[in-house]
């Protein structure tokens, strides 16, 4: 909400953060076996469990690619303030549906 553009920044690595802790979660044997029993439990669904699964790809996909969590030099910076603004809005979508579904705040 703030307009000062460092905070917004700031606050897309935090939700960035938060997801890759959402991630882990339920118990499993690994990270994947997590989001998968995370997902059954909060979508019933097959079809849209499968579409917010094929979300969830994405944006780690993006996270990996892009400056958003780690500054190497290998990594795409996301310099304009709309592109920060709609990754942190995407993000914050995926984890509140997430949290909500499955009782834990949101």
């Amino acid at each position: 909400m703030s307009p000062d553009p460092r905070l917004r920044q700031e606050a897309l690595e935090r939700i960035w953060d938060a997801f890759e802790r959402l991630k882990t979660i339920e118990p499993g044997a690994d990270k994947k076996a997590s989001v998968e029993a995370l997902l059954r439990r909060a979508i019933a669904e097959p079809n849209l469990r499968e579409n917010v699964n094929d979300d969830m790809t994405d944006l780690t996909w993006i996270g990996n690619r892009f400056m958003i969590r780690h500054t190497e030099t290998d990594k795409i910076p996301v310099g304009e303030s709309d592109h920060v603004d709609y990754l942190f809005h995407r993000m914050f979508a995926v984890i509140r549906l997430l949290l909500r579904a499955t009782n834990r705040g949101g």
